[in-house]
C-alpha cells in the first residue's frame, strides 16, 4: 500500500540509532584510544544521560589509613557521533585543572 500524504514516512534519526546500539562498554573503549588509562586503573562506568550523551567515571584505587580505596579518578561527558566516534565535550584532564583553578558558583 502506497503511502499518502496523510501518513507520511517517519525516519529515524541516525544519533538515536548510534546511541541505541552502543554498549557501556563500547563508550569506555572509545574513551581510552583518546586518554590514557591513569596509574591504579579499576574500572569505567559510562552512563547514558541522553540520546547519544554519556557520563563517563574512570575509578582508581589507592592506599589510605592502611585501607585500599576506589575513587572517581576523572569524569567526562562526551558525545558519540554518527560515525560511531567520540567526542570529548567536559572533562579533559580535569583532574588536573581542579587542583590549580578555584571554581567560582556565581
Amino acid at each position: 500500500m502506497a503511502r499518502s500524504k496523510e501518513f507520511p514516512k517517519v525516519e529515524e534519526h541516525t544519533h538515536q540509532r548510534a546511541s541505541k546500539s552502543m554498549q557501556p562498554d563500547d563508550v569506555c573503549c572509545l574513551l581510552f584510544k583518546q586518554v590514557q588509562k591513569p596509574q591504579n586503573y579499576t574500572m569505567c562506568k559510562a552512563i547514558n544521560i541522553y540520546d547519544n550523551k554519556y557520563r563517563i567515571n574512570v575509578y582508581t584505587k589507592h592506599e589510605e589509613d592502611g585501607f585500599i580505596k576506589q575513587r572517581i579518578y576523572d569524569s567526562y561527558f562526551v558525545k558519540v557521533n554518527e560515525t560511531g566516534s567520540l567526542e570529548i565535550l567536559m572533562g579533559e584532564d580535569s583532574h588536573v585543572e581542579s587542583k590549580t583553578k578555584k571554581h567560582k558558583m556565581w
